[in-house]
């Protein structure tokens, strides 16, 4: 099991309905790979943390690096896991509406993890970088 937190810059004009959609898709596909993740949008750049088999992480990532809809992928972290730290987040999107207790809650679950402080400091500075 392992865990990856990448980044990666929207292209131009890249409409909410567009993450709306994103999302949906990945609710639906994430099950059927084993793959448990978080989304953040903000600013016209992701954020996301997935976990799965590493496999199918790989595969994951090869599809977000042909989808149009983003470039500039760049793996943050990438670690091995013994359990994960999202178990029920299909595809989970924290936004300034959720705000704080979104970011509360991906504490708690990286706080057993081995990078989860690694994890949360790219957080906390992909956060500060796009609210300048």
């Amino acid at each position: 099991m392992e865990q990856v937190l990448y980044s990666s810059i929207a292209r131009k004009g890249l409409g909410s309905d567009e993450v709306f959609t994103i999302i949906q898709t990945a609710s639906r596909l994430n099950p059927q790979r084993d793959i448990t993740c978080f989304l953040i949008f903000r600013d016209g750049r992701f954020l996301q943390l997935v976990e799965g088999p590493g496999h199918e992480l790989d595969r994951l990532i090869d599809d977000l690096l042909g989808d149009p809809r983003h470039h500039s992928l760049e793996v943050l972290e990438r670690t091995q896991i013994d359990a994960r730290s999202f178990p029920n987040w299909r595809m989970k999107r924290v936004s300034r509406s959720t705000g704080q207790s979104a970011l509360d809650e991906i504490r708690e679950g990286l706080s057993s993890n081995p990078s989860g402080e690694a994890v949360m400091d790219a957080i906390d500075e992909f956060l500060e970088t796009t609210a300048a």
